[in-house]
């Protein structure tokens, strides 16, 4: 008999429910796995002759229909090798999942819209820089892609290069003429550089057009498959950090092209 998994994150909410006795646990008198906690402070277990104290457990019911708890690292050297409380544990385990998923996907739902937008932006945004600083790689000098390349592991670099810029002039006859003048310049923060010839912005985009359309379609419903509730639910448990990603990888193009870069207007 299996039975619908609860969670729990103080004792209370285990020791006040009706069932609950705290008897001790063995093989003979385990039935089932009904609760999964995890608590601030440390509680015993219940398992016969154990009383470790832990603060991640099961809550589960006994043969006479009471409840008590044993600590999960207890239950697995105790009773792991026994096929029922094995499959017990795991289907439990894998309830728990399905319950962080749907989790998860709960935490996104209610600002759906608003996440859509904000991706949009960002990945606008990155199609963007990405187009600029393309054309940048297309055009920079090869001794600044070389030194770069060269240092490429570093998180921000400064690059001393000469850029040359064709100025008129004139010959010693008095005629006009355009001759070229080499300046030495320190090219700095060239994150925003590195992270394109390392493909950040085609990866970032990827991400951001694969994540668009969960946020469109993704429900908190138990009823779906598991395997299409596992994908939602890990896409959009990245959705957080994936915007941190885009706003880091666009800061660090906006400081490619600052004030600090003189140098590479030419390129632009």
């Amino acid at each position: 008999m299996t039975e619908s998994l609860q969670r729990f994150t103080d004792f209370s909410s285990i020791s006040q429910r009706p069932s609950f006795t705290g008897a001790s646990v063995s093989l003979q008198n385990f039935a089932a796995i009904v609760g999964h906690y995890r608590l601030p402070a440390r509680i015993r277990c219940q398992i016969h002759n154990c009383h470790q104290e832990h603060l991640e457990g099961w809550v589960v019911r006994l043969q006479d229909g009471s409840e008590s708890v044993i600590g999960q690292q207890c239950a697995k050297t105790k009773f792991g090798t026994n096929s029922d409380y094995f499959r017990e544990q795991k289907r439990a385990q894998l309830e728990l999942k399905v319950l962080d998923q749907l989790a998860a996907i709960r935490r996104v739902i209610p600002n759906r819209t608003g996440w859509r937008v904000a991706m949009r932006e960002r990945q606008a945004a990155l199609k963007a820089q990405r187009d600029t600083l393309s054309f940048l790689v297309r055009e920079a000098p090869e001794s600044l892609l070389r030194n770069l390349h060269e240092r490429r592991r570093a998180s921000r670099i400064a690059v001393d290069i000469e850029v040359g810029r064709d100025e008129k002039s004139e010959d010693r006859k008095g005629r006009e003429c355009i001759v070229t003048r080499w300046y030495p310049h320190r090219v700095g923060a060239l994150t925003g550089l590195k992270a394109l010839i390392h493909d950040e912005y085609a990866q970032l985009l990827f991400r951001i057009a694969k994540i668009l359309p969960i946020l469109e379609e993704a429900q908190a419903d138990p009823a779906v498959s598991k395997t299409q509730l596992a994908t939602w639910a890990s896409e959009l448990g990245q959705l957080e950090g994936l915007k941190h990603q885009a706003d880091a990888l666009l800061e660090a193009g906006r400081a490619l092209v600052s004030e600090n870069n003189q140098a590479l207007w030419p390129y632009m």
